[in-house]
């Protein structure tokens, strides 16, 4: 294949695939992807594969660290563990699936549902929160799109811890500051306390 045409083709041929490959690795996921993964895959992680897989360089097994989307990615001694959007060609999935010679967890197949959970989670891209600062120096900004929704920010595990003053109650049974928030609640809805129970 010769002249502007056939070069520009044979371009296309070897650079398009891999750069698309890249730019989907890459891709900022959103929070549906990201709540997916903190739901129903990161338990997993933790429960059955860091033990061999993680931070520990003394127990790391195989070169594998599954605690970042980096090191998924580009996997251990036999190559990349996730390839996202393939669950069929990863790895980790055909590991779980216990369909190869690899079976993991060795102690035991995850359940069914777990399973599927992974399957999906590469599918979809592989997301991970982390995705869109890794490997960035830290005066990056971040790459564009919200880690959580305005309404997952309101919840209250994510409010600042906060010393508020006991409301002002006229009980003698009041004997701590949770006392008084409980029946301050009580009054407001014209409720009262129920008396003191005997020892018996």
């Amino acid at each position: 294949m010769t002249g502007p045409l056939g070069r520009a083709a044979l371009f296309v041929a070897l650079f398009a695939a891999p750069a698309s490959r890249v730019a989907a690795a890459d891709a900022v996921p959103g929070p549906a992807a990201v709540e997916f993964f903190e739901k129903r895959v990161r338990p997993v992680l933790l429960q059955h594969c860091v033990s061999c897989h993680g931070a520990n360089e003394k127990k790391l097994k195989a070169g594998l660290r599954l605690t970042t989307r980096a090191g998924t990615l580009s996997g251990g001694e036999t190559g990349p563990a996730v390839v996202p959007g393939k669950p069929d060609e990863s790895p980790l999935v055909q590991s779980v699936r216990y369909g190869g010679d690899l079976k993991m967890p060795p102690k035991g197949k995850l359940r069914d549902d777990e399973i599927a959970a992974f399957t999906q989670w590469v599918k979809d891209g592989a997301a991970w929160p982390d995705a869109g600062t890794e490997g960035t120096q830290a005066a990056t900004p971040p790459k564009t799109g919200p880690l959580f929704t305005d309404e997952q920010k309101r919840f209250w595990a994510f409010q600042p811890i906060q010393d508020p003053t006991p409301p002002v109650v006229k009980n003698a049974a009041v004997t701590s500051p949770i006392d008084a928030f409980i029946l301050a609640g009580l009054n407001a809805k014209g409720l009262s306390p129920a008396p003191p129970a005997e020892r018996r």
